[in-house]
């Protein structure tokens, strides 16, 4: 049946039938923009050819359109191969879309682009009455209409918008998510260098490559990100709670021990079952092997939260040594939590020389030759100065709450081009040290808190300053918010997985260093 036969059907009882019988009788008169319409629909013909069962047709092109009183509508129409084949089509009169149709040994899916006014119904029920004069039967239609709001969304806008306290920080959401991608991304580069050895990854081809590498390999900073972020938020509860009269330590220290330990006893006991064994198998079946026998001695460790000192060189999940410093200076911040409140800002000369005994400390190590790197990672007493630098802007955060706190425009740009400049100088180049070995050494010492400032400063600038424009709309963004609070979660999961997946791995990885990254 060609497309002057099908005028017939239309009598133009609806304004479906009126439009659809304009639209063919166009085409018939070789009308441009009929042909454009028609020119949108799927070409069962061309798919078929290519062995697809779909094609879509011109999305766009069919819901932009309009020319006259048409207006373009998409739809997409499911056919079936006829049950019994009655040959039905005339050859001589016969639109070579039905030839191609009649010929599906399968469902097919093509677009359609039909008037606006016509209903799913409407077009099903035309589309039945049409297609019973060929060999295949049609399924069902469905039309594509923009939604709009209703009023579940516009509740939903509003639930989203109750918690609007202005001393909650909503930059830290958005800093907390992005760096727990930095880290899955560099704990991923990290395991596959591990496994399959540097040359798993090839060399840098240039400068791109080079700083995505950069990027890629200087993800153990997101650590002092997340303490920088703990410990602003920390002695704000803590100062809180103090202002209350309700501060009790060990409750407080007890309630945040049980927020860390269901998740990673579950994930312990996973790595010590056997089912890490029945869910990988691989040339990396001994990993498996030597982490279970790893976990059985040295899982008491993990769960005191002592593993950074007990079995600093391998503990049971490694990577949760995070968990323990964090605990342990949350522990130490309610201290200088105390002091701040007692005393106010008087204190904060006591923790700036705190900052720079832990500073020169570990400059004499490294000057004398004997600071442990992997201590210096995993333990608190390193890392108490860049802690500090976060309670510090802690308290400041707190005490400008309700107020209009202005620092001028120089000062404030200054410290943003500060800032800005030494997390993307460190982050993504490697032109940080010079041949003068002392400047190295305190740069080794300091660098730590300088970057825990150059964050700090962020927060206090985005949530105190309200300074930052879009770097701040994208930090404090609500899309963040519940992202955030499985932060922990992600972290203590997402290793587990990875391993995972590489012990699964029956060949070496041949990857580059931007593919390393996804």
């Amino acid at each position: 049946m060609s497309f002057k036969s099908l005028q017939v059907y239309f009598n133009g009882q609806s304004r479906c039938e009126n439009e659809l019988g304009k639209l063919l009788n166009a085409s018939y008169e070789s009308e441009k923009w009929a042909q454009d319409v028609l020119s949108f629909w799927g070409d069962p013909s061309k798919a078929l050819l290519n062995s697809s069962w779909f094609d879509f047709g011109q999305f766009n092109d069919c819901i932009g359109y309009q020319h006259e009183s048409f207006r373009g509508k998409y739809c997409i129409a499911r056919f079936l191969p006829a049950k019994v084949k009655s040959n039905k089509v005339n050859l001589e009169d016969s639109h070579p879309i039905w030839t191609s149709l009649a010929k599906i040994t399968k469902d097919f899916k093509s677009g359609l682009c039909v008037p606006s006014v016509c209903k799913e119904d409407e077009l099903h029920k035309i589309g039945k009455d049409l297609i019973n004069q060929h060999d295949v039967q049609l399924g069902n239609v469905q039309c594509y209409a923009p939604y709009t709001f209703t009023k579940i969304d516009y509740v939903f806008i509003e639930l989203k918008t109750l918690n609007k306290d202005p001393a909650i920080i909503r930059c830290i959401d958005g800093i907390k998510v992005l760096t727990a991608v930095w880290i899955i991304i560099g704990h991923r580069n990290d395991m596959i260098t591990q496994l399959f050895g540097d040359k798993a990854i090839m060399p840098n081809r240039n400068l791109w490559e080079s700083t995505i590498n950069n990027f890629i390999t200087r993800y153990f900073r997101a650590v002092d990100t997340f303490l920088a972020c703990s410990a602003i938020l920390t002695v704000q509860t803590f100062l809180k709670l103090l202002d209350r009269g309700n501060f009790n330590l060990l409750k407080t220290i007890f309630i945040r021990y049980l927020r860390f330990l269901p998740l990673l006893s579950f994930l312990m006991m996973f790595s010590i079952s056997n089912l890490p064994h029945i869910l990988t198998s691989g040339p990396m079946f001994f990993l498996n092997r030597t982490r279970s026998t790893g976990c059985s001695r040295t899982w008491w460790s993990s769960l005191l939260f002592i593993q950074n000192f007990v079995h600093a060189e391998y503990s049971c999940m490694n990577y949760a040594w995070y968990l323990a410093v964090d605990l342990q200076l949350f522990a130490s911040a309610t201290v200088f939590a105390y002091l701040l409140w007692a005393f106010g800002k008087r204190s904060l000369i006591i923790i700036i020389l705190v900052i720079f005994s832990v500073q020169y400390s570990i400059f004499s190590m490294i000057e004398n030759n004997t600071l442990i790197s992997v201590f210096r990672y995993k333990q608190p007493q390193y890392r108490l100065g860049e802690y500090l630098v976060g309670i510090a802007f802690g308290y400041l955060i707190y005490t400008s709450n309700g107020k209009k706190l202005r620092l001028g425009k120089f000062i404030t740009l200054s410290c943003w081009i500060l800032s800005l400049g030494f997390i993307g100088i460190h982050t993504f180049t490697r032109i940080w040290w010079t041949s003068n070995s002392t400047i190295n050494h305190i740069l080794q010492a300091t660098n730590v808190e300088a970057w825990t400032c150059s964050i700090s400063w962020i927060v206090f600038a985005c949530h105190v300053l309200k300074s930052g424009s879009i770097i701040r709309k994208i930090f404090s963004s609500m899309f963040w918010q519940p992202l955030s609070k499985l932060c922990l979660s992600i972290y203590l999961i997402h290793f587990k997985y990875l391993e995972l997946t590489d012990f699964n791995q029956k060949i070496v990885y041949k990857l580059s260093v931007l593919s390393s990254s996804s």
